[in-house]
């Protein structure tokens, strides 16, 4: 049985990663597809280990990464609500020059605790953000760095090597150039 925490988007990763194919799994509502996959894996006895995202070596441990809860959905909407929250105070404290007496904290210490508070949940963006931008100030030492679920940390260094690819790359020519205008 599938742990209701896995959203439909995570079911179709899930599908993509391991070569799982269901007729129009697209189009389906999520219940149908939770059906459809539970009706695949029983079928199935082998599949390929995976290493980058979901860590799993065999079958087995598949059915039970999908039987327990999602890993990267721990938070209730509340709490992810009230972790966006401190992290965009602590954007607003960074956006504001790294100055207290404006800010929504009452000291440093508070400023720290928040920072640590939020540091678990690096898979949320404003966290990432928020933690990035409160390095810079020079205040805090040691900075605090944000943690990140191993299927986050692949999808950032997947994600930086686009922005590495997609940078131009000067080349420098030397010698004699004519330029005609018609």
């Amino acid at each position: 049985m599938i742990h209701p925490t896995h959203s439909k988007k995570d079911l179709l990763t899930l599908c993509e990663v391991f070569n799982i194919e269901i007729e129009d799994m697209y189009d389906l509502r999520k219940n149908k597809l939770v059906i459809e996959l539970e009706k695949f894996l029983d079928m199935v006895d082998y599949i390929e280990p995976e290493e980058d995202y979901y860590f799993v070596d065999d079958i087995e441990a598949l059915i039970t990464y999908l039987e327990k809860p999602n890993p990267s959905k721990s938070l209730t909407i509340t709490e992810r609500q009230c972790v966006i929250d401190i992290s965009r105070d602590i954007l607003s404290y960074c956006r504001r020059g790294y100055d207290l007496e404006i800010s929504f904290f009452n000291d440093q210490d508070h400023l720290l605790q928040c920072a640590k508070k939020i540091a678990p949940y690096g898979d949320i963006s404003a966290c990432r953000r928020a933690l990035y931008l409160l390095r810079r100030d020079k205040k805090i030492i040691p900075s605090i760095e944000p943690e990140f679920s191993n299927k986050m940390k692949k999808k950032l260094e997947k994600k930086e090597e686009a922005r590495k690819a997609a940078l131009g790359v000067m080349r420098v020519t030397q010698g004699k150039f004519s330029v005609e205008f018609p």
